[in-house]
């Protein structure tokens, strides 16, 4: 049985910017409690439950996971000016588990989503001066049309005069 057949036939894996957005949604009261509640080792570390994030995407949990640890922390994590390696993803902080940098997440998200908003109004320009152009050509024609008629109707008057002459 291939992933396909056993996710339901059509296995719709999500965009960076959905597992971004679903984490942030279902983990930011968590984020912000820990001011009252310490319940976890470190405030920006916020573990999540990968399992129950691929659940919800309807994929496999180690989808979920790879996705994390091989792709999106080693594009996201960074030096930090004291040397100090500043990373997305981390395995393990303290007894927690599968932790993601919460305001690091955060800003992350702010940049797919500023992205994804230049792209959907770039492809909203492109579509109106489309159908600016297509407008303009029909215009365009119908004037050349109408004139090229213009000139058939006085062509044929003329030949009408010259035949009464």
């Amino acid at each position: 049985m291939n992933a396909g057949q056993c996710y339901g036939g059509n296995v719709k894996i999500p965009t960076d910017l959905q597992l971004l957005k679903f984490i942030f949604k279902k983990y930011l009261k968590s984020y912000l409690a820990f001011d009252v509640k310490k319940n976890r080792e470190a405030k920006i570390h916020v573990p999540i439950d990968v399992d129950m994030v691929a659940k919800h995407f309807k994929i496999e949990g180690d989808l979920v996971f790879g996705r994390f640890y091989y792709h999106l922390n080693p594009k996201y994590r960074h030096l930090n000016s004291d040397g100090n390696e500043n990373n997305f993803f981390t395995l393990r902080v303290g007894e927690d588990i599968h932790c993601v940098n919460f305001p690091m997440l955060s800003s992350i998200l702010a940049d797919l989503s500023s992205e994804q908003n230049r792209f959907k109004w770039s492809i909203w320009v492109a579509v109106i001066a489309a159908i600016i152009s297509i407008c303009s050509l029909c215009v365009s024609f119908a004037s050349m049309t109408e004139k090229n008629t213009e000139q058939h109707t006085q062509k044929t008057q003329d030949k009408k005069i010259n035949q009464n002459k």
